[in-house]
């Protein structure tokens, strides 16, 4: 699994696992037929609300629908509403109830259809990376989101590069550009990534673990546990000390050492340790196994 590692605003390293190609290609493949439904179902509304001669009825309800989208993506309650979002909300109310007065008239319904819809194929990926912290919907089903390579959140404008630069490396090619550029750039940047200076990253790690791979450490016959109080730990706790001690083992980077040492001292804590030991690593090893022989 390819990797990079970005310094955040707080000047710690840390280590992600690029998405794949493949990853990318499939949240791309998920976005496609989320547009797909969603423009059929607008499409068979507004087609009835124009046969009903109610075109006013059908801009009420396409607004009402993406702002309650809105609100469900970026995970803000009613009450978390700032002025501006109904500001803007009103706007585009307004102007959208304007535009449907104007075409109402229109016969025909193709064109109306296109003039309603195309906004929606157009801006999805911008308006769901920017209010789904650099997510689609196919990218929170795949696992992963777009980062900003200098450790900084990416802001509008980053989104908006990349967005531009779709027009090339996805349309204008038919997505062969982007396909070149992921598969042999070092950080799995397509062009549009190269300007925004971003690229995209896994949150589900491939060196997860489930509490039979920790089982499996070494065999533990006629093993005496040094600390009885692991009991009071649970397996997810194991498990977050052993992928520490994973990650340490195969990236022995700054930002991992830290993290040992974060793990330790929690761990010391819990069994109110006092002095911290010569051996920390030995130590953390020594804890995952009494808590197999004691829990098993």
């Amino acid at each position: 699994m390819q990797k990079i590692e970005i310094t955040t605003t707080q000047k710690v390293a840390i280590e992600y696992e690029l998405a794949s190609w493949g990853e990318r290609m499939m949240a791309f493949i998920i976005d496609q037929i989320v547009i797909f439904g969603i423009l059929v179902t607008f499409g068979l509304l507004l087609e009835y609300m124009m046969s009903a001669n109610f075109l006013p009825g059908f801009v009420i309800i396409y607004v009402a629908a993406f702002f309650v989208a809105y609100l469900l993506l970026s995970g803000k309650k009613i009450h978390q509403i700032a002025a501006s979002d109904a500001i803007i909300t009103l706007v585009i109310l307004l102007i959208l109830g304007l535009f449907a007065s104007f075409v109402e008239g229109m016969k025909d319904t193709d064109l109306v259809l296109f003039l309603f819809l195309l906004p929606i194929y157009l801006f999805y990926s911008l308006a769901l990376e920017s209010i789904m912290d650099g997510r689609t919907i196919g990218k929170l089903a795949m696992g992963v989101k777009v980062v900003k390579l200098t450790g900084t959140e990416p802001i509008l404008n980053d989104y908006l590069i990349r967005w531009t630069f779709r027009m090339i490396d996805i349309w204008g090619t038919a997505g062969a550009l982007a396909s070149l550029l992921v598969g042999s750039s070092p950080k799995r940047q397509r062009l549009g990534d190269m300007i925004a200076n971003t690229t995209v990253i896994r949150l589900r790690s491939s060196m997860n673990l489930r509490f039979e791979d920790i089982n499996r450490i070494k065999s533990l016959e006629n093993y005496e546990v040094s600390y009885p109080g692991v009991r009071q730990f649970s397996e997810q706790d194991m498990l977050l000390i052993k992928t520490t001690l994973n990650r340490y083992n195969r990236y022995p980077n700054q930002a991992h050492k830290e993290a040992v040492g974060e793990v330790l001292h929690a761990v010391m804590e819990k069994l109110q340790i006092q002095q911290a030991p010569k051996q920390p690593l030995r130590f953390l090893k020594t804890v995952i196994n009494d808590y197999i022989v004691l829990t098993r």
